[in-house]
């Protein structure tokens, strides 16, 4: 099969799960959905600091990364906050 096909048929396949109802893509980390979480990374933005000092506090916390990486990234901290943000500030 032709990359092109094999591209059109996984596509093809993953929308017609999607019209299904399953859910596509990764499933949602704990550690990115519990309210503390996402209530230290918010109250820690709103006070200004950038998402690499609120990554490295989540460090210094021992607070583990919603992909079991060794670290926090601030791309992981800013998709939680957008996200967070996304919803009206509800952390629940």
């Amino acid at each position: 099969m032709k990359r092109a096909t094999r591209s059109q048929a996984t596509r093809a396949g993953m929308a017609r799960a999607k019209k299904q109802g399953k859910r596509i893509g990764r499933p949602a980390s704990e550690v990115a959905n519990d309210p503390a979480v996402i209530a230290l990374i918010a109250t820690t933005r709103a006070k200004g600091n950038s998402y690499r000092l609120i990554a490295e506090a989540l460090d210094a916390e021992g607070i583990p990364t919603p992909g079991g990486s060794k670290h926090w990234r601030p791309a992981t901290v800013a998709d939680i906050y957008n996200r967070y943000a996304a919803t009206g500030g509800d952390a629940a």
